[in-house]
């Protein structure tokens, strides 16, 4: 795991108070929807294993910081965990909460801060895309995989011409209901 609580809380929308226990558990499957495809396997491996053995190298330590990629992990955690961090599981069921001081939101104010967490998360990884193009003499191992954009190498499509990718429509969970717009 390349992110702990103090970086996840200061680098996504995630309160300081929030109980990151409930969501920890996701931040892996995050990392692999995220951040394996832009960087590759190799470096992600790499700099997972500097992170676990707390040996960063300057290179992924710049790249965690300056390239945004502690940025984008904090919005993609939050974005994927957007159920987990609205609805709870226990033992009578699923559960939102709510408290005397608070309002629960409806669907439509959910849909609302997915669609801007995604487009957050698409800017920041466009950036960190932009960043490693213009480092990538520093990383050597960087090589994002076809999922990613299309492509083998990011010096080819992904370049300078990277742009805000659409989400998968199967990968939407929440979608707005479109108005019929009669133009006479």
């Amino acid at each position: 795991m390349i992110i702990n609580d103090t970086y996840l809380k200061k680098h996504s929308p995630i309160p300081l108070n929030f109980n990151t226990s409930e969501i920890k558990p996701m931040v892996n499957l995050t990392e692999s929807i995220w951040l394996r495809p832009l960087l590759g396997v190799d470096m992600y491996d790499e700099i997972c294993q500097q992170v676990k053995d707390d040996e960063l190298s300057d290179e992924n330590s710049t790249l965690l910081t300056d390239g945004g990629l502690w940025q984008m992990l904090g919005v993609a955690v939050c974005y994927e965990n957007l159920p987990q961090i609205i609805y709870h599981v226990s033992e009578v069921g699923l559960t939102k909460g709510s408290s005397e001081n608070s309002e629960s939101v409806d669907l439509k104010d959910i849909t609302y801060y997915a669609n801007h967490l995604r487009a957050q998360l698409e800017s920041l990884k466009n950036y960190t895309v932009k960043w490693l193009m213009e480092h990538a003499d520093s990383f050597p191992l960087w090589e994002p995989d076809e999922s990613f954009c299309g492509c083998k190498k990011p010096t080819s499509c992904c370049g300078t011409n990277a742009t805000l990718q659409k989400p998968e429509p199967m990968n939407i969970v929440y979608t707005t209901p479109k108005k019929n717009l009669d133009i006479r």
